[in-house]
């Protein structure tokens, strides 16, 4: 069985990465050895509500917590510049320590 997907052209999968929520770009790594690391060159980065799972905890201070943290991996592994950084969802920029983490 041939791995088709491994030989899409870098601005292809570029292109498809693009449209896809980051949480689900960044699961696009299973896809194959090609695909394991094209989301550390993401342009854009946009942290939302998804980012952190439906069955993790309710509570703020997790969630903050957990957010912070998918964070920082994020920004540890990007290899290439970054365009747009965003959060679109106000709620977690409530928090002046997760703003003060962020900014750091």
């Amino acid at each position: 069985m041939t791995d088709e997907i491994s030989w899409l052209p870098g601005h292809v999968t570029d292109q498809i990465l693009s449209y896809l929520p980051f949480r689900d770009a960044v699961r696009t790594s299973v896809l194959s050895s090609n695909w394991r690391k094209k989301w550390y060159t993401l342009p854009n980065l946009v942290f939302d509500r998804q980012c952190v799972s439906a069955e993790d905890p309710q509570d703020s201070f997790v969630i903050n917590s957990m957010f912070l943290k998918i964070i920082d991996h994020v920004l540890l592994f990007h290899s290439e510049p970054i365009n747009m950084f965003k959060f679109s969802n106000s709620d977690y920029m409530g928090e002046d320590s997760l703003a003060t983490d962020i900014d750091r």
